[in-house]
């Protein structure tokens, strides 16, 4: 079974951060750009000991695109596991579809990052414990459920900007390589949860605990009582009574 070092393939439409999920996900020190497109070369980057294929983002310019995908069809077989990369806040996906239908890259190898959560409405996230609100969860929840459905492959949302879920997308990478090379990708050097994103497993974990509490609480025992339940969110949403 082949050891050798794994690539990685990261595309997808322009816009979506696919430099600034390179710099959280492996370390990288790439330019990011704002306002316009930063790759317009195909480049093989070494980074935390694997090999990244950094591609130019489609739909940018109509132009372009026509030579783009020439050269994602040669480029594209190199790679054992493609990233995709995909925006939280886009809903439309027509574009991404039709360039999925063009280039038809291996479904088995292929991972759909949702970059970019932080920022889906209501736009509340904690920061101090870098956690989406509830809300906002509740809506991180139901734009991957749509990506899944919509998508041909595994979906995670993530945001490289607050170094989120960095684990759970590598984690995918992983799962979506072949066997031999899914070994040395699982061993890369340098490959670690940053500070920012193993504190935010940690409150994860902690949320889902006391949540996990909560139900068992109910169903292990009597039932809540929601009338008193549903008084004090009554109070809690009203004016506070005078004494």
């Amino acid at each position: 079974m082949s050891t050798h070092v794994p690539t990685i393939g990261v595309l997808g439409v322009s816009g979506t951060g696919k430099s600034s999920t390179l710099n959280a996900l492996f370390g990288a020190d790439l330019p990011v750009s704002h306002s316009t497109a930063g790759t317009h070369q195909f480049r093989y980057l070494e980074l935390a000991g694997l090999t990244v294929l950094d591609a130019p983002g489609l739909g940018e310019d109509a132009h372009r695109d026509p030579g783009y995908l020439r050269e994602y069809a040669t480029h594209l077989p190199r790679c054992d596991v493609l990233l995709w990369v995909l925006t939280a806040r886009g809903r439309g996906l027509a574009l991404d579809q039709s360039y999925l239908d063009v280039l038809r890259p291996p479904r088995d190898h292929l991972v759909f990052g949702v970059n970019q959560v932080d920022l889906i409405a209501p736009g509340d996230w904690e920061t101090g414990p870098n956690l989406p609100s509830e809300r906002q969860e509740q809506h991180l929840l139901e734009i991957v459920e749509d990506r899944r459905a919509r998508l041909p492959g595994p979906v995670v949302g993530y945001s490289a900007l607050r170094a989120y879920r960095l684990q759970e997308l590598f984690t995918a990478l992983v799962a979506a390589c072949p066997p031999g090379r899914a070994t040395a990708l699982r061993t890369a050097k340098n490959l670690r949860p940053t500070t920012a994103a193993r504190l935010a497993a940690e409150h994860r974990r902690e949320r889902t605990h006391l949540r996990r509490e909560r139900i068992h609480g109910w169903f292990g025992g009597s039932a809540p009582d929601t009338s008193a339940g549903q008084h004090q969110r009554t109070r809690n949403d009203s004016t506070p009574a005078t004494s």
